[in-house]
């Protein structure tokens, strides 16, 4: 009987002592007379596991490292009387889930949950530990089963204490806690201090390492989860491991700049501390998005890693016999011992003593009491590199004093300047004013007198003061961009910009003087062939203005090419030419203001040599700027590039792809090369025999399809892709020439103008187009004469008028008529006039001295 019963006594499990409770009993542990177990496969189920092995664990401290699995844990209690003032406590605050279970007889008399993975008010009582009333109605012999289950490390210390000696104990802790905290936020509020007085990075990376040292404090004591975010069961999961990464990163940080590893050590201890910090990085980011387990060992391996870096820089630095050094080294090994015995108890290789529990918090005052010292001796050892150099401060003293009074001075000669600048601009603006106010009445009267008869001598005289007012128009405009460029009053305004047009455009408006030196003038686009592009269309148009000016100015035979291209995501505009060119000395000084390629430029074909200045001015207003190519009597070749053009809406020649097409031009034609361009783009098939034929007329091109169109020049690639298309799909024969407005004759135009020979010009041209007009000497007579009734079609609106000017006579008008089209006549060119005009409600703003096709432009425009 006696084999039988040792042979069976392996299954049944030990027998488990029974632990009678009385006031001796209170506070201490009940895990000496516990028993545990562990399901064979990790089940949810919460049955309490009555007939199981249980197996004794002979520790005051229940320790199992980090384990996945539920534990059981069973105590057998006995009371020798009904039990009313006794508490159950588990005094490690960091589990997931613990459910306790009281049981007498086989028979369950209570079960409570408790753990992190619930909010800190659902626990039966409001403490940092896990605390429930232990209530007994009647003497005799109970169970409590504890389970446990958790992702972290898995230390669990059960307790009965009697309420009144609990109540002692934790007023205790609580005062002994909120002692250790004060320290430490002492601490911190000291070192804040310190670093408001010296500025020091490495003081607040000192501070960012006692703050997480606070916060790991605080999570692993559950102090944190009772007061500070009870709500956040998340966080307080992450807490500690985030207070232990964000403490590793700190120390890096700290150690770089406190012991000067980049300056010192750049080739050895900078690297692995770089590494070590990049660790750190990455050991915080873990705590946050990988779950909990994963994210436990990574930090935990990280900080043993990042402990065992400080503690080898602290080391080397040491070896060159800084004291600041010896001192952060001691520092760091004492807190990193302790919390490297301390991680080793939490994985269960050591036993969870109190000292043992305690060793990372212990560490940490040596730390602080010992960083204190390396501080001190730092700032020691700084005041000596910086009474190092006062000496050569107060050297520097006086020529810094030189120096702010040469600033001053400076200063002052800048305000001077503004001042002057200012005065200037005011000067250029009246002066451009009292110059335009005569120069329209000369260009005004110049241009009516050419409609009338004239003989040929007459006719060259008219055309040489033409000429002569048009070069003095040119050169108070330059005048007037150095000025606004140069106060930086010229605005950019970038939009939507048709470069076939814009290129068309410029080159029309020198089509009839290249025509008469037997010039040829040509719009070459590169491939995609893009129609639009984002820039600001007016400076634009100025530059490729002025540089096909130049060229037609220089060149007295051969041709003009302005090429469009877009290289790297930019835009390129080459204006070439057959021009007499230009040496390479001079090339340098082109783009300098009042500067040409030699004095005798200026004698034989005029210009004051501010075109090109303010052209690569504008340029690098528009993000790019103007090179030139050029070897004299070979022509030259001016590359306006901007960088980063949006270039949008590429023509479309899916319709010419492949067709067939016969040129012929004979080999010496001045617009064969681009029709040779032209026919490449558009992917057409040369072909001796095809419908589609491009051929010479008079200065021009006539391509013949379906029906035929004529081209005149100037003539670029797109026009020429968009003739033959339109070659293929319309019926009446075509000339594509700029087209001239037609106005409605029958509306009435009122002018209101105070100057005699302005409104002479103005009468003039307005009946060269034919409209019926009415003269008015200031705005108070034109806004008498205006009713219902009497009303104009349109309004010219002189600025400056006596008695009403325009503005306020526009302001006046828009009263009782807000949509009669108003546009302003004014000698004024700067932007704040032209502003000034649209805020009074002017529609529309045109410059004196006034052209008759600008006029006509804008009355077409508002007559429509």
């Amino acid at each position: 009987m006696l084999l039988t019963w040792l042979l069976l006594l392996p299954s049944l499990g030990i027998a488990q002592p029974q632990v009678s409770i009385s006031r001796e009993l209170s506070g201490q542990s009940l895990m000496p007379y516990a028993g545990y177990w562990q399901a064979s496969t990790d089940t949810e189920s919460l049955a309490v596991p009555l007939d199981v092995p249980w197996q004794p664990l002979k520790a005051t401290t229940a320790n199992f490292g980090t384990h996945h699995g539920a534990l059981w844990f069973r105590i057998n209690i006995r009371a020798e009387q009904p039990l009313s003032d006794w508490q159950l406590v588990i005094d490690n605050p960091i589990l997931d889930q613990v459910d306790v279970y009281l049981v007498r007889q086989e028979q369950l008399l209570g079960h409570w949950q408790l753990g992190d993975k619930q909010v800190f008010a659902k626990r039966p009582v409001a403490s940092h530990w896990f605390q429930l009333p232990m209530r007994v109605s009647r003497p005799g012999a109970y169970q409590i089963f504890i389970r446990v289950k958790t992702q972290g490390s898995l230390q669990l210390s059960a307790a009965l204490w009697h309420e009144n000696d609990l109540q002692e104990e934790q007023a205790n802790t609580y005062l002994l806690t909120g002692a250790y905290a004060g320290f430490i936020v002492a601490i911190l509020l000291y070192n804040w201090f310190i670093y408001i007085a010296n500025r020091e990075r490495y003081t607040l990376y000192y501070i960012g390492f006692i703050a997480s040292y606070l916060l790991f404090y605080l999570a692993i004591e559950g102090f944190g989860f009772q007061f500070l975010w009870p709500e956040s069961v998340w966080w307080q999961q992450r807490a500690t491991l985030v207070g232990m990464a964000a403490g590793a990163l700190f120390s890096c940080l700290f150690a770089n700049h406190f012991l000067g590893l980049k300056r010192h050590y750049r080739r050895s201890l900078y690297r692995l501390n770089q590494l070590a910090k990049y660790g750190s990085w990455l050991a915080l980011i873990a705590t946050l998005v990988l779950p909990f387990a994963l994210a436990l060992q990574l930090t935990m391996v990280a900080v043993v890693i990042i402990a065992l870096s400080a503690a080898v820089n602290g080391i080397r630095a040491s070896l060159d016999k800084r004291r600041s050094a010896i001192m952060y080294s001691a520092g760091w090994l004492l807190l990193f011992f302790g919390v490297i015995v301390h991680i080793i108890a939490r994985q269960g290789w050591l036993p969870m003593y109190p000292w043992v529990a305690n060793t990372s918090h212990l560490g940490f005052i040596l730390l602080v009491i010992v960083h204190g010292v390396a501080i001190a001796m730092r700032f020691h050892q700084q005041r000596r590199e910086y009474l190092a150099t006062q000496q050569r401060l107060l050297q520097s003293q006086r020529e810094a004093l030189r120096t702010r009074f040469q600033a001053q001075e400076a200063e002052i000669k800048r305000q001077q300047s503004e001042a002057e600048q200012q005065a200037q601009s005011q000067f250029l603006a009246m002066m451009s004013h009292e110059i335009r106010t005569p120069l329209n009445g000369v260009l005004g009267m110049t241009e009516l007198l050419q409609d009338t008869p004239l003989n040929a001598e007459q006719q060259r005289l008219t055309d040489t003061i033409s000429r002569s007012g048009s070069s003095l128009m040119t050169t108070l405009n330059d005048v007037l961009d150095i000025s606004k460029i140069r106060s930086g009053k010229l605005e950019i305004n970038k939009d939507s910009t048709n470069l076939d047009a814009l290129i068309s455009d410029c080159l029309m408006l020198y089509q009839h003087s290249a025509a008469e030196k037997g010039l040829t003038l040509t719009g070459r686009f590169e491939l995609p062939l893009w129609q639009y592009c984002h820039t600001d269309s007016s400076r634009l148009r100025q530059i490729i203005s002025n540089l096909v000016s130049n060229a037609v100015k220089f060149t007295h035979q051969g041709h003009i090419e302005v090429r469009v291209s877009y290289p790297h995501g930019g835009l390129q505009i080459d204006v070439e030419d057959s021009g007499i060119g230009i040496d390479p000395s001079y090339q340098s000084q082109l783009f300098d203001h009042f500067s040409q390629a030699d004095r005798s430029t200026s004698r034989h074909y005029g210009g004051s040599g501010l075109g090109l200045s303010i052209c690569q001015q504008l340029a690098q207003l528009l993000g790019g700027n103007i090179t030139v190519r050029s070897q004299p009597n070979q022509g030259s070749c001016f590359t306006l590039q901007l960088a980063n053009v949006e270039a949008t809406d590429a023509f479309d020649g899916s319709g010419l792809a492949g067709t067939a097409v016969a040129l012929e031009l004979p080999h010496q034609h001045p617009l064969k090369a681009l029709c040779e361009h032209a026919i490449s783009c558009g992917s057409l098939t040369p072909s001796e025999q095809a419908e589609l034929r491009i051929a010479g007329a008079d200065a021009g091109l006539r391509i013949f399809a379906q029906q035929s169109i004529a081209l005149t020049p100037p003539i670029t690639t797109l026009q020429l892709l968009r003739a033959c298309q339109q070659a293929q799909q319309t019926a009446p024969s075509t000339i594509i020439a700029p087209a001239s407005p037609q106005p409605q004759q029958q509306q009435c135009i009122w002018v209101a103008e105070d100057n005699a020979v302005n409104q002479t010009v103005v009468a003039g041209m307005l009946r060269h187009l034919g409209y019926p007009y009415r003269l008015f000497d200031n705005g108070q007579k034109l806004l008498d004469a205006l009713t219902e009734v009497s009303k104009p079609a349109l309004i010219l609106m002189d600025c400056e008028m006596p008695e009403l000017d325009g503005f306020d006579a526009t302001l006046a008008i828009r009263q009782h008529h807000p949509t009669l089209p108003i546009i302003a006549l004014s000698a004024h060119a700067l932007p704040e006039f032209r502003q000034r005009a649209y805020q009074s409600g002017m529609n529309d703003f045109v410059t004196k001295p006034i052209k008759r096709q600008q006029l006509a432009d804008a009355l077409a425009q508002w007559l429509k």
